[in-house]
């Protein structure tokens, strides 16, 4: 149970700055691959650290893994989470010829239950994840297990495509709006801190309180 002097001290932590622009890092996005956004930014903002454990939830081919294993460093670890075993491989072949011993590529579903344990991660990332048909419907599920395996005062990231914003590799009815994602997830124990634009995508900070 958070007591409520816990719970002013977190609200004091976050930003009160609602939404702020920040250009997208053209250079990191081409060396990193097609939809990552401004990653050394985004870490910044989740208070990623040497030592910690971050969740890369929905990490697909493993773009954000790869370079949260590096900044955590040798004493920190990375969890991979995907659904599809093709991702899975893909990260572990990845983490394998680049020599990274420090992430745990696991398979797993968004919006069932998380086989890791309470509160045993600093931060959380799920990038391009929320507008994917089928998941819409457990959001209860899927926050509520991201509440109950992050620390208190600990960091999620979400990154999804804006919706006005056109773009053939999304088509405008899949996306959501950032009021949306965030009035979905402040019901499941989080206060948003930040809400950015990255390019054409959203980037909205929260913590768990």
């Amino acid at each position: 149970m958070v007591s409520g002097d816990q719970k002013q001290t977190s609200k004091k932590a976050c930003w009160r700055v609602i939404s702020a622009p920040h250009s997208c890092d053209v250079e990191t996005e081409v060396a990193c691959g097609f939809g990552v956004r401004s990653p050394e930014f985004i870490f910044d903002e989740l208070n990623l650290k040497a030592g910690d454990c971050f969740l890369d939830a929905g990490c697909g081919p493993g773009e954000y893994a790869m370079l949260a294993a590096k900044r955590v460093d040798t004493q920190g670890a990375v969890i991979a989470l995907d659904r599809d075993p093709f991702m899975i491989r893909q990260v572990k072949r990845k983490a394998e010829s680049l020599g990274i011993e420090n992430i745990s590529a696991q398979l797993g579903e968004l919006g069932t239950p998380l086989a890791l344990a309470d509160q045993g991660v600093d931060s959380c990332l799920v990038s391009a994840v929320l507008h994917m048909p089928g998941l819409d419907d457990r959001w209860d599920v899927l926050f509520g297990e991201i509440y109950r395996v992050l620390r208190f005062a600990g960091r999620l990231g979400i990154v999804e495509r804006c919706q006005e914003n056109v773009s053939p590799d999304q088509p405008l009815h899949l996306r959501l709006t950032p009021e949306t994602i965030i009035a979905g997830i402040e019901q499941h124990g989080f206060q948003k801190c930040k809400l950015v634009e990255l390019g054409s995508s959203c980037f909205i900070v929260f913590e768990r309180i």
